[in-house]
């Protein structure tokens, strides 16, 4: 993440995105993808907080509630 514009807004998007990685099931397999593929666990965080904000960003411009979608894990 670049170091410029609000830190309490990196803040609060690497604690939503720590959480994320824990509670959400897509988000867990997406978390637990990047850490297999060798990705420093601060890394991995960060990948998860950029398609935090891409979801936010969708779901703002559609006006739309969040729905996780289930994912099956084989």
């Amino acid at each position: 993440m670049v170091k410029r514009g609000s830190s309490q807004l990196r803040w609060a998007l690497h604690e939503s995105a720590r959480l994320m990685s824990i509670w959400s099931p897509s988000m867990r397999v997406y978390f637990q993808k990047k850490l297999a593929e060798g990705k420093h666990y601060n890394v991995a965080i960060s990948h998860v907080v950029r398609k935090l904000v891409r979801i936010i960003y969708q779901l703002l411009k559609d006006n739309k509630p969040y729905e996780e979608q289930k994912m099956i894990i084989n």
